[in-house]
């Protein structure tokens, strides 16, 4: 019995038997599909995050390893923490609010200039507006200089950019609720790149589930509906729902196999295999059914 039911799983035109299932039970097996295929990639990210700076250099963030030690002890004298989503009040009496402090830094071989700016204006204020205007202090000096990168630090999160995200008007990290800063704890640059890290780990895991579900949920869907206005004239599969449903079965093979490497290769993304192998072998599938002269119930 386990055979014939593991047989009818992985045999193409063993498939049929599932064209009358619950299409619940399908969309059920896509959804399962998208979790588990995002699962390897954002526990690795999670678990290497640091690995990942020190070797890709992702977001820019090794520009604050060349910070010299001058700067790392400035910065340590602030008393600043964040925790549990928000930075402490004693900040704000420490530091220059609204006025950049500037460090110099060489990366990628031409010179640099960080520049922190606190603005701990009060965000639970709807009425509040922000001390510091980027756009006039900051982004209207690049044409004369564009060396620059700037980190400005609010009540609830930071905003980060780099000349790699001109164009994106740079990157607004919140602080999650599990997520702690103690500043007089920095000892090096890289100590700032792994906390800025820290905050991009959960824009990475949202952008990785999206994926994934375009490649497990909605490219399948999309292809489906191709295939089913192409083959529905044919002898064994009749309604969207058929078509739907043994594709669900199908994408079983994929998956498994998609899955396994993706642990062996947890650094690579493998959407892109998964979302190929499915549509070889959904249409080998497809033919298989539709050419077959006696159905197997």
């Amino acid at each position: 019995m386990f055979l014939k039911i593991l047989k009818s799983l992985f045999m193409p035109t063993e498939m049929i038997r599932y064209r009358t299932m619950g299409i619940v039970f399908s969309i059920a097996i896509f959804l399962l599909a998208s979790y588990l295929l995002a699962l390897p990639q954002m526990t690795f990210t999670q678990n290497n995050r640091y690995l990942i700076v020190d070797e890709q250099n992702p977001y820019d963030l090794l520009a604050f390893s060349d910070m010299s030690e001058g700067a790392i002890a400035e910065i340590k004298a602030f008393k600043c923490q964040i925790e549990n989503g928000y930075i402490n009040g004693e900040c704000q009496d420490s530091v220059q609010e609204a006025e950049p402090y500037i460090f110099p830094i060489t990366y990628q071989d031409e010179p640099y200039n960080i520049y922190f700016v606190f603005d701990l204006y009060n965000v639970f204020n709807p009425d509040a507006t922000p001390n510091y205007d980027i756009q006039e202090r900051f982004n209207a000096t690049l044409e004369a200089d564009d060396n620059k990168i700037l980190v400005v630090i609010y009540q609830n999160r930071i905003h980060y950019q780099t000349p790699s995200q001109r164009t994106l008007k740079g990157k607004i990290l919140e602080y999650p609720k599990n997520f702690q800063w103690d500043f007089s704890e920095i000892q090096t640059g890289k100590d700032i790149s792994y906390k800025l890290m820290d905050l991009y780990i959960p824009d990475i895991k949202t952008e990785t589930t999206f994926n994934t579900f375009l490649s497990t949920v909605v490219y399948p869907a999309a292809l489906i509906l191709i295939v089913w206005l192409i083959f529905k004239g044919g002898n064994t599969l009749y309604s969207f729902k058929e078509f739907y449903n043994v594709a669900a079965i199908a994408s079983l093979t994929p998956l498994l196999l998609i899955f396994a490497l993706s642990w062996v290769f947890p650094s690579w993304s493998l959407l892109f295999y998964y979302s190929t192998i499915f549509g070889i072998y959904y249409l080998y599938v497809i033919f298989r059914i539709q050419n077959k002269t006696k159905t197997v119930d």
